[in-house]
């Protein structure tokens, strides 16, 4: 915990933004219910961690946390997911969206809403990037539907709408879902 400490007091300037974007592989198990399962629930472990390294510190300004997710993830509120999707949201992945369901839960109990952000992108891919034009984005309440993105273009929506944005108030508190 003291290096991770050390790295957020960035030589006791502190850090304003910190983007976790950690994911474990699934696993296969042999079980009709939960078909795919993480080894560890790393998501929720770092995000903990982060959590302890940031602490209840209130002589200096929390920094706002930004944990990327996966849509799918949430079971209430508006399907983030084409409905084609369902079986793989709802039965296959089920085991492995639990570390992210932690994870956000995690979020909203221990830091008021104004301290973060959670950041839902489709199926990451790894392919070309199409530019923060081509993204689509909607919140919790208003989703939007897509079958993927590209890594580059969650970190191109990341750097715009949340690093380099000048206003992020619409942001914080929000589960923001990301698409093409």
């Amino acid at each position: 915990m003291a290096k991770v400490r050390e790295v957020l007091s960035n030589d006791a300037k502190g850090v304003d933004t910190i983007i976790s974007g950690i994911g474990g592989i699934p696993m296969p198990q042999l079980s009709l219910f939960r078909p795919l399962t993480l080894s560890e629930p790393i998501c929720s472990h770092a995000t903990s961690s982060l959590l302890e390294a940031v602490g209840p510190d209130t002589s200096k300004e929390t920094p706002l946390i930004v944990v990327i997710s996966a849509n799918g993830v949430s079971h209430t509120g508006p399907r983030d997911y084409p409905i084609a999707l369902t079986p793989l949201y709802r039965w296959l992945l089920t085991g492995v969206y639990d570390d992210k369901r932690e994870m956000e839960a995690l979020l909203g109990k221990h830091l008021p809403s104004e301290a973060y952000v959670v950041v839902r992108p489709s199926a990451l891919t790894d392919g070309a990037a199409k530019g923060v034009s081509s993204i689509r984005q909607g919140d919790s309440q208003r989703p939007v539907q897509g079958y993927s993105i590209s890594r580059d273009d969650v970190g191109l929506w990341l750097y715009t709408h949340v690093v380099a944005a000048e206003d992020r108030t619409g942001l914080q508190g929000q589960q923001m879902c990301i698409t093409y």
